[in-house]
């Protein structure tokens, strides 16, 4: 089971999301975005349909479906696509976040305000900055 450290289990998800995450589209290639994620060394993709996110395709789900199909050929990433899209806002706690991730039994939250995307806050760049970061409690207590 996921859990932040306590002594940051009060800091908002904005602190830690990545604001700018990698994105595809669901008719791109598999291929091609798995090359991508790897060219950029991240680990998820946002994928959109018709400019609508429609849910995330990590790069476990693309090494599973590979392992157990042997077949990318004609496989678009919007097939491997997680849905639903499972989101947090800006302000939730990394204590909710990590409750979400949990009941879902999920890494990754999508981070919104107002219905706009704003990043992805994944449990492994929670874990690394909050073990690598204890200073920056500071401004949050």
């Amino acid at each position: 089971m996921l859990s932040p450290p306590a002594e940051f289990s009060h800091v908002p998800c904005r602190v830690f999301m990545d604001k700018v995450p990698p994105v595809a589209n669901a008719s791109d290639k598999l291929l091609d975005t798995t090359r991508r994620l790897l060219d950029i060394n991240y680990d998820s993709v946002l994928v959109y349909d018709a400019n609508v996110a429609i849910g995330l395709v990590t790069i476990k789900d693309i090494v599973k479906y590979l392992i157990e199909t042997k077949s990318e050929h004609s496989l678009a990433i919007g097939d491997l696509v997680t849905v639903p899209l499972i989101t947090v806002k800006s302000e939730t706690s990394l204590q909710e976040a990590f409750s979400t991730m949990n009941k879902f039994k999920i890494n990754y939250v999508v981070v919104e305000e107002d219905d706009i995307i704003q990043g992805i806050v994944s449990s492994s760049t929670i874990q690394e900055f909050c073990e690598n970061n204890s200073h920056y409690l500071r401004e949050y207590t």
